[in-house]
């Protein structure tokens, strides 16, 4: 299940109408976005990581494979080895 799968499908064709540029931004339906918006934000659960934390991650020189395997420790060392399809990544 996607995050859109919770709109009503009034909900979901006007995030596409105005996606796409079919639909302006108007008084009239901006309220509406706000909320589809909003209810598609519910539920995700953002982390933090700093530039500061990324070189201490890159902190040698590393081959490609073994830089992601160290940004990929990272990442289960912040989310706490969570695989949560709601978790989204913030850099700071």
């Amino acid at each position: 299940m996607t995050n859109k799968d919770i709109l009503t499908d009034s909900e979901q064709g006007l995030l596409q109408r105005f996606n796409t540029g079919a639909e302006e931004l108007s008084p009239m339906n901006a309220e509406r976005l706000v909320e589809i918006v909003s209810k598609l934000h519910q539920g995700i659960n953002k982390i933090a990581t700093s530039v500061e934390a990324l070189r201490t991650v890159f902190n040698r020189p590393m081959t490609p494979d073994d830089a992601i395997k160290a940004f990929r420790q990272h990442i289960i060392n912040i989310t706490g080895g969570s695989k949560d399809a709601n978790i989204r990544i913030i850099l700071k």
